[in-house]
């Protein structure tokens, strides 16, 4: 059976405004996190990390980085596991699940991942 091609176009099209909303919402997140690590006028991304690293390991996971998100006014919980792996992707993890280390979080920040 094959599809009707209007079926198809409104998937693509739908697919793509998936993309450019998740786009928007990532560009979003990442001006608040850049916003909310001034402190007293200077910038201050490692106070930020170690703010939400609760168990001080040197790694958020999902839990601490969805605090963060929620402390900086969005609604994280509405973000699945996969959300969050390809947001953790994009920000430079290394593929071991719902985690961002330090380093890698600061890379990010500072405009080493896009």
């Amino acid at each position: 059976r094959s599809l009707p091609v209007g079926s198809l176009r409104e998937q693509r099209d739908k697919m793509n405004r998936m993309h450019l909303e998740r786009e928007a919402w990532y560009d979003m997140m990442k001006r608040r996190v850049r916003a909310s690590s001034y402190q007293d006028g200077s910038q201050d991304i490692r106070r930020l990390f170690s703010q939400f690293d609760t168990n001080k390991n040197g790694v958020l996971d999902a839990t601490e980085y969805r605090t963060l998100l929620m402390r900086m006014g969005m609604r994280p919980f509405g973000i699945t596991d996969d959300d969050l792996r390809i947001l953790f992707h994009e920000m430079g993890s290394s593929g071991r699940g719902l985690e961002i280390r330090a380093r890698e979080f600061f890379a990010w920040f500072s405009g080493g991942y896009q």
